[in-house]
């Protein structure tokens, strides 16, 4: 398969070739040794590489000024004479600064998650023993499988999931803390960090969760969008769709609701090829079916012995 790379990436092939071909006609010394030069040229590239991104990052941020100054003028423009042709410009600025922004944040995040350790052949035992005593360490009450902890009994399913994934997240905004993100740019980690972490699980572990575990993530992610401060804006207005004047901060409960609703959909219906976890279920409440599931009251569920506890 052919990879095509992208325009930005053939200027930085195109610098680097420059480079090398001014690097070689400038040190045609004769009786050097290739060593040498090639050390040499290593060195000097690292210099060219770093001073080419650092000017690339200034006119990033040079234009999301342009940008951010652009949108309040058409902002006030717009709310004295709306017009759809200023609405398209404004809708296409906005589209501009999410991607530059998204990009400057995908960065960052990226920079925050590398960690450094000492390289050496005592320090690299070290670390593989340590990784073999916590593998054989984990509980034989549980395995992993497709990034869902799997345990022998199902009440331990949020504990083994959830709580681990809760602590993760924790860890995850207190490095976060500290990067200079714009308030777009955090809501856009929610989005694309934090909302896929916890929509795999809804969709994967169909337990209940009340009402103060989605208090606690929207705590956490309003700390997180507001460093820390009180917050300026009410979360039911960031939870708008841009256009009623939100920024479409996701809603946790909603998309946990949406994501039971979409299974319970599959009981409604007859799929003659549907997923294998219909079948299973299917079995599991037998002798009634999973459409009447949806008409039954819970005593009356706890009432019938034949019934699965699964269900």
């Amino acid at each position: 398969k052919l990879i095509v790379p992208c325009h930005r990436h053939w200027i930085f092939v195109k610098f680097i070739s420059r480079e090398i071909d001014d690097f070689l006609e400038c040190n045609q010394t004769p009786g050097m040794s290739y060593f040498l030069i090639w050390e040499t040229l290593k060195a000097y590239l690292r210099g060219q590489i770093i001073s080419y991104s650092a000017r690339v990052k200034k006119k990033q941020q040079e234009r999301l000024k342009k940008i951010e100054s652009d949108i309040l003028q058409l902002d006030g423009v717009l709310s004295l004479y709306p017009s759809t042709n200023l609405f398209k410009e404004r809708l296409a600025l906005q589209t501009e600064f999410n991607l530059l922004s998204t990009k400057l944040t995908e960065n960052l995040l990226n920079k925050s998650r590398h960690k450094s350790y000492e390289h050496g052949e005592k320090i690299g035992k070290i670390l593989a023993h340590q990784l073999r005593q916590q593998r054989h360490t984990e509980g034989k009450d549980k395995f992993k499988y497709l990034g869902i902890c799997v345990t022998n009994n199902y009440k331990h399913l949020y504990k083994a999931n959830f709580i681990p994934l809760m602590d993760s997240i924790k860890q995850d905004f207190k490095r976060w803390r500290t990067l200079p993100i714009s308030l777009g740019g955090r809501i856009n980690t929610v989005k694309m960090n934090i909302l896929p972490r916890f929509l795999y699980l809804f969709q994967c572990i169909p337990i209940f969760l009340t009402k103060s575990f989605f208090l606690l993530i929207d705590k956490l992610i309003s700390a997180f969008i507001w460093n820390g401060k009180n917050a300026r804006i009410r979360k039911s207005i960031l939870q708008r769709h841009r256009e009623h004047g939100g920024l479409s901060l996701p809603n946790f409960q909603y998309y946990y609701w949406a994501a039971n609703a979409r299974s319970m959909l599959y009981w409604f219906k007859s799929y003659i090829d549907g997923p294998e976890w219909l079948s299973l279920e299917n079995l599991s409440c037998q002798p009634a079916s999973l459409h009447a599931l949806s008409s039954y009251s819970s005593t009356t569920i706890h009432k019938k012995k034949s019934i699965s506890r699964i269900i």
